[in-house]
């Protein structure tokens, strides 16, 4: 949130200047147009932490009853807009509820996480894919991090056609500062939040990485017996 009340700083600056500027100019001077997309831009970048704000009035570490499939549809939007235009982003969702016992403020940032390391690992076009599911039980997975929930279980399912990475990487992923990016490019926390937030649901996160990556969370599917407001 600190972030996000910096970066509305900075925008702030960047729609007021360009917007004086815009005034300042005749219709016909030639920088018009440019600063016309750096205002639109700016817009859309101050809409976008204005959202931001909106959806972390939740205090974080609570949790509590959600629907996967209500928190995946509602985070979905605000994912894509911070991907590439070039990178097509689809979402398909069980027809059935899913309810499970997570901190919803925490998820968010967690789906943006991979959302944004999905992005960045395709390069140039690409597709990434959100699927949510319901399983009897968990599967057999031979990359799986974290508890194995017994039981029906929901799942979120992030598909990217990205470069992959090596098998070797697989049993370091979750560590904190662990990274498969080049030097200065990720300061290797993602997974990690990840992998913590699973493991606090209950869950845990299962990796394949054959024909681009596809990540997984799988969440024990909630049965209403659990006390609202624990912390995660």
């Amino acid at each position: 949130m600190g972030l996000a009340h910096d970066l509305n700083n900075l925008l702030t600056g960047v729609c007021s200047m360009s917007e004086l500027a815009l005034i300042e100019l005749p219709p016909d001077h030639p920088l018009r147009e440019r600063l016309e997309i750096v205002r639109s831009h700016g817009q859309k970048a101050a809409d976008l932490v204005r959202k931001l704000f909106l959806e972390h009035q939740a205090s974080p570490g609570q949790r509590g009853h959600h629907d996967l499939n209500a928190l995946v549809n509602a985070n979905f939007d605000l994912a894509r807009q911070a991907i590439p235009k070039a990178i097509k982003a689809g979402l398909t969702l069980v027809s059935q509820p899913l309810p499970v016992f997570i901190d919803g403020t925490a998820f968010r940032t967690v789906f943006l996480h991979l959302a944004m390391n999905a992005a960045e690992a395709i390069d140039g076009q690409g597709n990434i894919e959100f699927r949510t599911a319901w399983h009897s039980r968990l599967p057999r997975l031979p990359n799986y991090l974290g508890a194995k929930p017994r039981g029906p279980v929901a799942s979120l399912e992030l598909n990217d056609t990205g470069r992959g990475f090596k098998l070797e990487f697989l049993k370091k992923l979750g560590n904190p500062l662990f990274t498969t990016k080049v030097a200065n490019a990720g300061a290797g926390l993602g997974l990690f939040l990840t992998k913590q937030f699973v493991e606090a649901s209950g869950g845990g996160l299962s990796v394949q990485s054959k024909r681009g990556t596809t990540f997984t969370l799988w969440f024990p599917l909630a049965d209403f017996s659990e006390r609202p407001g624990l912390k995660s």
